[in-house]
């Protein structure tokens, strides 16, 4: 399957992305160009440990 930039991004809700994998604003507009809509495909997974609080306030 194809996804932007052939790689992974992280998908924890966090407020601080200690992996490197963060999906930003800027990685949209990109994304976006690149595939022509906003129907873009990206992989996800989560990278970064949740905080077991803010999960279960959810």
């Amino acid at each position: 399957m194809i996804s932007y930039k052939d790689r992974t991004f992280c998908a924890s809700e966090v407020d601080d992305h200690n992996c490197s994998r963060e999906f930003t604003k800027q990685d949209a507009i990109d994304a976006e160009k690149w595939w022509g809509s906003k129907d873009f495909p990206v992989a996800w997974a989560k990278f970064c440990k949740e905080d077991k609080e803010d999960s279960e306030n959810d």
